[in-house]
């Protein structure tokens, strides 16, 4: 609702995705040197070629650093990332074409369109755990799965960041 309140605490965990507020507040040297990427993903109705079972990754020249298809009930799910500074809306559309070619892509269709800014902290080998009283995981830390997925390393290292604590503290 917009009012900002004061929270009192010994420790803090921030696992609060890839463009970590917590981490931009405590430790902003980090962000400033950190390379940021960019991921965005499209929904369609419509058919295509390929298998809805899994998550299809494709590691094309021209369409970014990474680029991915999946399904999700009756929508597919198109998507790509790339750096910060990059045109992203460019890297997608050449890769709808090239799903068009050679997969039959065939979008009846657009329904929504999602996309967020990242660190690439893992990616770089530049890990930032925290300082202080602070520890960070996930995302926020620099782990992310290599398909790009983020929740189940925030959960691993979340877990991993309160039995620290806990330990710490016993």
């Amino acid at each position: 609702d917009g009012r900002a309140e004061r929270v009192t605490t010994r420790y803090l965990v921030a696992c609060d995705g890839g463009f970590s507020r917590v981490v931009g507040t405590v430790a902003p040297e980090v962000h400033r040197q950190t390379a940021w990427a960019l991921v965005y993903q499209r929904y369609y109705r419509g058919c295509i070629d390929i298998d809805p079972g899994p998550y299809h990754t494709f590691l094309t020249r021209g369409m970014g650093i990474y680029t991915w298809l999946t399904f999700k009930d009756d929508q597919i799910i198109v998507g790509c990332g790339c750096m910060r500074g990059d045109h992203i809306t460019g890297y997608h559309a050449r890769f709808v074409d090239f799903l068009r070619g050679r997969h039959g892509f065939a979008p009846t269709e657009t329904l929504r369109d999602e996309g967020c800014l990242g660190n690439a902290l893992g990616p770089t080998n530049r890990f930032f755990l925290g300082q202080g009283r602070v520890l960070v995981a996930g995302e926020a830390a620099g782990f992310l799965h290599l398909g790009g997925e983020g929740i189940s390393g925030a959960l691993a290292t979340g877990w991993l960041a309160g039995q620290a604590i806990a330990e710490a503290t016993a």
